[in-house]
Formats: C-alpha cells, structure tokens, sequence
C-alpha cells in the first residue's frame, strides 16, 4: 500500500538494499549486546526471551547517550543525508536540516513484545522538538506485528492531548486523550524502506507482537520557518 505525505501523514520510500540492511542489523546487535553487558552476541529479534540475562545492562544500553550516534558510523552508508534527499525530492519539506538533541543525529528503538516498551499515542509536535519530521527505519520487524502504528490522515485534525504525571519517556510530551477509541493503521515495509511521517501525524510504538522483538533507527528532522 502506498501512502501520500500531504494527504496521510506519511509516506514510505525504499532507500536502501538489503545487504546494507543486513550490514546495519548485524553492527547494531554486536553494539547493542556490547552494552548490555552480554560475552557473545545475541539474537536481537529474540531479545525479549533472554533480557533478564542482561538486565542489570538494559539501563546502560537504552540510555539516550548510548542509544545515539554520529552519522559517520556507517561511512559507507549515509543515512542522514540519503532521507534528507529524499526529502527534498519528495517536495515533503524543502527547509529543513537533521534534528540533533546533542548526542547524535541517529537513534535506535529497541521494542519487545508485551513488555510495554514503545512510546504512547502522540505526536512529535507535541514534544519539546516541535515541528519534526520523522523517518523510520526498520531493521528487525517487517510485518504489521512489530509495525509502528498510526491514525491515518490525523496531521489534519485536532486532537485533545495531556501532559502525563508520571511519564515513562519524555517528561515534555503531551500524549493523546482516550488512544484506545480511535483506528490505527499498521504499515508493513519492506526491507530498505524508510518510514517518513509528519510532525502532527498521531503514532504509537506500541507493538502488536508476536514473537519478534524491534529494532529500527530513527533519524529526525527540523523545519526551519
């Protein structure tokens, strides 16, 4: 299914192959299991079957510090600037430069199954970064059950939000009233797409799951007005 970024909120473009895919996945598991503290690398996407044997590392690994990295991880392999191209080409935004909170301009989300691990129902604007563009992109998880979800179309409607009293992620951002009455819409990429979403486009990371756990990389970007 395609979707139109001015009529959906999103769009979704394949911009990578599959071998730099595979490169990404299999830096990314030996990095993450480096952090947690493991002697051997681990089967990311079977991580919520063994994380309590890393789980006084799960702290460390998932901090925003180490969560993050400088484009020039993969050299070969410009992420920051192939989205931001497609972009432009796209005639999604033309004024806009990559969004870096300080500890680099790429992250990864590492979301298990029924563990309660993804970001709520929101809306980028909603957070202290404003008008974000977002690009996804999945690196372990293909199907609807491991797919971000979202409210097709919702980056042209209002929505009544509240500032949550004892925030699991970020103290600053507002999150949807009553997520739970409204339809969500779970994309199914192919391996190499890029998920590209509005700032006021309402999405969630909460997984359906099944037996997979997700591992994707976020890269997000400033409109400047």
């Amino acid at each position: 299914m395609t979707y139109d970024f001015d009529k959906d909120g999103l769009t979704i473009v394949n911009l990578f192959t599959k071998p730099e895919i595979e490169q990404i996945k299999k830096d990314l598991s030996k990095y993450i299991c480096s952090k947690l503290g493991m002697n051997k690398v681990e089967e990311i996407e079977k991580y919520h079957k063994w994380y309590d044997k890393a789980i006084d590392g799960r702290k460390t690994a998932l901090s925003a510090k180490n969560r993050h990295f400088k484009n020039g991880r993969w050299q070969e392999i410009d992420i920051v600037e192939r989205v931001r191209t497609e972009v432009i080409n796209n005639r999604v935004c033309k004024n806009i430069e990559v969004w870096d909170e300080g500890y680099g301009q790429i992250a990864y989300r590492l979301i298990r199954p029924g563990f309660n691990d993804g970001y709520p129902a929101s809306r980028k604007s909603w957070g202290p970064g404003g008008k974000l563009i977002s690009a996804t992109i999945p690196i372990i998880g293909f199907t609807e059950y491991e797919s971000q979800s979202f409210i097709i179309g919702s980056h042209r409607k209002n929505y009544r939000s509240y500032l949550p009293s004892d925030p699991k992620f970020c103290s600053e951002e507002r999150r949807l009233v009553n997520p739970e009455i409204y339809k969500y819409t779970q994309v199914k990429p192919n391996v190499g797409d890029v998920i590209i979403f509005h700032w006021d486009t309402i999405h969630t990371e909460q997984i359906i799951g099944r037996d997979t756990t997700r591992l994707a990389l976020e890269v997000r970007y400033k409109l400047n007005e």
